[in-house]
C-alpha cells in the first residue's frame, strides 16, 4: 500500500513544543489527564496511523504506546512525509518491540480497529472538530492549541471549578 503526502507539520509542532509543557506541569503529577482522539483528516495516511495507534495501544505498554505515539506524531510532522504500513511498522519496531511486526501488519491491513476508529469519529462531529490539533480542556474547546498560557489557565480555571 502507498498513500500520498501526509502533511501535518502541525502534529508535530504541538507534539514537540506543547506537551512536554503540559506533561511536566500537569499529567505526570496526576492533577489532569490526557486523552486523544485519533483524527481521519488526512486521507488513508490517516487511517493507517489510526488503526496501527490502536493496535500498539492493545498489545504495549503504556510507555511504549506513548513513545510510538511520539515518534509517529514527529515522522507526521515532516512535511512530505509519506505514512503507509512501512513506515508506521518501521516507528513501532523501534519505540514499541513488545508489539509483534506481523499482527500489526495484519491488523491494519484488515482494518481491526475500525469500529474504535468509527467511534472517535462520531465524537469528532459531536464536537464539531474541523482540524487538528484541537485541544479541549473538558468541554471547554481551545481557541489556539498552540497557546500554552492559553491552555494553562483553562486547565487551571477547571481544576478551580472541580474542588
Amino acid at each position: 500500500m502507498e498513500f500520498g503526502d501526509y502533511k501535518c507539520p502541525a502534529c508535530g509542532t504541538w507534539d514537540r513544543e506543547v506537551f512536554p509543557e503540559l506533561q511536566a506541569d500537569y499529567l505526570d503529577s496526576g492533577d489532569v489527564s490526557y486523552s486523544y482522539v485519533n483524527y481521519l483528516g488526512f486521507r488513508e495516511e490517516s487511517l493507517v496511523s489510526s488503526l496501527a495507534s490502536h493496535k500498539v495501544h492493545n498489545d504495549a505498554s503504556d510507555d511504549e504506546f506513548w513513545d510510538f505515539h511520539h515518534a509517529l506524531m514527529q515522522t507526521a510532522g515532516v512535511q512530505g512525509s509519506t505514512i503507509g504500513i512501512d513506515e508506521v511498522l518501521a516507528v513501532a519496531e523501534e519505540t514499541a518491540p513488545s508489539v509483534d511486526q506481523d499482527e500489526l501488519r495484519e491488523s491494519i491491513e484488515q482494518q481491526e480497529y475500525m469500529s474504535e476508529i468509527e467511534r472517535e469519529h462520531e465524537m469528532i462531529e459531536e464536537f464539531d472538530v474541523t482540524g487538528t490539533p484541537t485541544i479541549f480542556v473538558n468541554d471547554v474547546e481551545v481557541s489556539d492549541p498552540f497557546d500554552y498560557d492559553a491552555i494553562s489557565e483553562i486547565i487551571e480555571e477547571q481544576l478551580e471549578n472541580a474542588s
